[in-house]
């Protein structure tokens, strides 16, 4: 029964980790994906680090650091404000801490990484 129970989750979380990926740029709240994908907050909390490697909100960070990381290679002339606002960030220090935190260095420091400067 508990494989079973089990089981379950890893198809059930395949599918939001899916959703996640489709949607990171949009505001993804615990509770919203917890009810979309019939589970309780507590049950989501705790399986989906197991299956995604981390918790939903560091997820959701990494996701959208890494898509600015090719933007800022890809679109040299966009702003990083520009760049915050494409993946997801309406704040540019939570974008700032973010990345710092995914990437090891500032959005800017980066993009200088690549030869780009603002």
């Amino acid at each position: 029964d508990k494989l079973e129970k089990l089981y379950n989750y890893n198809g059930t979380m395949l599918h939001c980790v899916e959703y996640i990926d489709q949607h990171y740029t949009e505001h993804l709240q615990l509770s919203e994906l917890a009810k979309k994908f019939g589970l309780s907050q507590s049950a989501f909390c705790s399986v989906f680090p197991q299956f995604a490697g981390m918790p939903l909100r560091k997820y959701i960070a990494h996701k959208r650091i890494k898509q600015a990381q090719v933007l800022i290679r890809a679109h040299p002339e966009w702003s990083l404000n520009r760049i915050a606002g494409e993946v997801g960030y309406d704040d540019d220090s939570t974008f700032y801490r973010n990345f710092l935190r995914v990437a090891g260095v500032s959005p800017s420091g980066y993009r200088a990484m690549w030869g780009v400067y603002e």
